[in-house]
C-alpha cells in the first residue's frame, strides 16, 4: 500500500461523514419506518386488551407485595440474631 492511497481513503471517509452530517442538518436523512410510525402510548394502552390488563394488574399486585415484604423484613431484621456481625450480614444479604 502506498502513502497516496491511504490519504485518498481518508478523504473518502471524510466526505462521506460530511455528506451525512449535511443531510441531517437539511432534514433529508430518512428515518426507518419503525421510528416514523411510532404510536403514542399512555396509561390507557395498559388496559387496551384483555392480556395487557391481566399483565398490568399482576405487576401492580406484585410490586405492592414485594414492597411491603421488603419493608417488613427491614423492620424486623434487628431482632433476628443476637450477634451484631450476624445482624449486619443478614441486612447486607437482604439488600441484594
Amino acid at each position: 500500500m502506498q502513502e497516496g492511497d491511504s490519504s485518498a481513503d481518508a478523504s473518502t471517509e471524510d466526505s462521506a461523514s460530511t455528506s451525512y452530517a449535511a443531510s441531517e442538518k437539511k432534514g433529508t436523512h430518512e428515518k426507518p419506518d419503525s421510528v416514523t410510525e411510532s404510536k403514542k402510548l399512555g396509561l390507557k394502552s395498559l388496559f387496551a386488551t384483555r392480556t395487557m390488563t391481566k399483565i398490568t394488574l399482576i405487576m401492580w399486585v406484585n410490586w405492592i407485595v414485594v414492597t411491603i415484604g421488603y419493608y417488613g423484613i427491614s423492620l424486623g431484621i434487628g431482632d433476628v440474631g443476637s450477634d451484631v456481625f450476624i445482624n449486619f450480614l443478614l441486612v447486607r444479604t437482604q439488600k441484594v
